[in-house]
C-alpha cells in the first residue's frame, strides 16, 4: 500500500525516484521534463510510469511522472475527477 496525497491544485500526478524503484515501476522516457511546483521552484521530470492505484474501491490506471525532488506520491485530483 501507497499513502498519497490528493493535491486540488496539481495537474499531474508525481512519484518520488526512489519509490518508483522500490515499487520496481517502468520508468518510461516522456517530453515532459520540467515542471513549476506551487511553490515557484522547478522540478525535472525524470520519466513516467503508467501504474493501476486504488482509492478506496476505486481502481485507476495513472500516469506518475518521476522525479527525484520528492519521495512521496502527490495524486492530482483532475485524475480522480476524470474517472467519476
Amino acid at each position: 500500500m501507497i499513502l498519497a496525497l490528493i493535491d486540488t491544485g496539481s495537474d499531474i500526478t508525481l512519484a518520488g525516484k526512489l519509490l518508483a524503484e522500490q515499487l520496481s515501476w517502468d520508468i518510461q522516457p516522456t517530453s515532459l521534463w520540467w515542471i513549476l511546483a506551487a511553490n515557484n521552484d522547478g522540478m525535472s521530470i525524470l520519466g513516467v510510469c503508467y501504474v493501476t492505484s486504488g482509492v478506496g474501491s476505486l481502481f485507476l490506471k495513472t500516469h506518475v511522472y518521476i522525479t527525484s525532488r520528492i519521495h512521496q506520491m502527490i495524486l492530482s485530483s483532475d485524475c480522480l475527477a476524470e474517472r467519476r
